[in-house]
């Protein structure tokens, strides 16, 4: 195993962006062709930007699992965090010009660093 490049972690998350923008489209689709007024599809929508802050549960979210990487640990590659500490490490992407920055100067993310957890390249020898 080795540490997630950063072309890698970008590929990922342009996965997962990719997928929950159809999702949010199809979702507003189909609100739409059953008469529901603007105010209510934003309410219906909304929970989807949520997949910001849940994105990494069980340490892969879709577009890590395509890719082939994980989130664990930093000094316990065995071992994926809590869906608490998923959660945290999650946040400073509402920051994503800061989170950005981080990653290409440290190859980490700002979560990464504070929560000591590390992405890595899976099944990689």
């Amino acid at each position: 195993m080795r540490d997630a490049t950063i072309r890698e972690r970008i590929y990922a998350f342009i996965i997962d962006y990719v997928f929950w923008m159809i999702v949010a489209i199809f979702m507003i689709k189909i609100l739409k062709y059953n008469g529901l007024d603007e105010d209510r599809i934003i309410a219906a929508v909304s929970p989807i930007s949520f997949w910001i802050l849940f994105k990494d549960f069980f340490g892969q979210g879709i577009g890590k699992r395509i890719i082939g990487l994980r989130i664990v640990y930093k000094y316990n590659i065995n071992k994926v965090p809590n869906y608490f500490l998923l959660l945290l490490r999650n946040i400073p992407l509402i920051i994503w010009f800061v989170d950005l920055f981080i990653l290409f100067k440290f190859n980490e993310r700002l979560g990464d660093r504070l929560l000591k957890t590390n992405v890595i390249r899976i099944g990689y020898s």
